[in-house]
């Protein structure tokens, strides 16, 4: 019992670094996992574009990178295990006042962290739909044999799974276009009204093209443009 009352609990050892956690969740969000999902949307649009060649000859380039899978845990994975985790700790141990204050930045928060929850679930669905299909008992794809758009296409036939994906990606999207916003207070880049509010304005934008190339690129794969 002595032991117990003296041993910190998890929480209370994540207490004493917050700060330093805080930021380092901040920018992760950015760096690399927001700068990923950016490369993604746009790698996906490229079937808009230029059609299934396209879509096949990027996907190609980047599995031929040197390291790929050492860049990926390093780079992506790893980055993206520590920012949800971290993420569900602030979200699960976080104050709201949204039934008491329906001002601006409660409902950002709340928004934030639903969107962050969802995002989870849906990276977790996508990761083991084709990055770790072979692990539930799937086909283990290889994108370098040109097949990289009827894999796609194939995994985004079912009208449930677009509506799945387009609020996935909506979700994602506006985690990481908003999380800009929250990192740049965090980091004390802003600190006015005034430049809060372009701040905002610029996130929206990013946010609105990023969702833009997500949600069509959806729709090609899925009609087989």
């Amino acid at each position: 019992m002595g032991n117990q009352a003296l041993s910190p609990s998890l929480g209370q050892r994540l207490a004493r670094y917050h700060f330093l956690l805080r930021r380092l969740h901040s920018l992760s969000g950015i760096i690399p996992v927001g700068v990923f999902l950016a490369e993604h949307m746009l790698t996906n649009f490229g079937v808009v574009v230029g059609g299934p060649e396209k879509y096949n000859h990027d996907v190609g380039l980047i599995q031929t990178l040197p390291w790929l899978a050492l860049v990926e845990w390093t780079l992506i994975f790893l980055p993206l295990a520590f920012h949800s985790l971290y993420g569900m700790f602030i979200t699960f141990t976080g104050a709201v006042n949204l039934g008491d204050y329906r001002y601006g930045g409660n409902v950002r928060y709340v928004l934030q962290r639903a969107a962050g929850l969802f995002t989870f679930a849906f990276v977790i669905v996508h990761l083991l739909k084709y990055r770790f299909h072979y692990l539930i008992g799937g086909e283990h794809f290889n994108f370098l044999t040109g097949d990289a758009y009827r894999i796609t296409a194939a995994g985004l036939h079912g009208s449930w799974t677009v509506a799945f994906y387009a609020v996935g990606v909506v979700a994602a999207v506006y985690h990481f276009s908003n999380g800009i916003w929250t990192a740049l207070i965090t980091w004390g880049v802003t600190l006015g009204h005034k430049s809060r509010r372009k701040a905002g304005l610029l996130c929206a934008v990013i946010g609105i093209v990023l969702s833009v190339l997500g949600l069509t690129s959806i729709y090609w794969f899925h009609r087989g443009l």
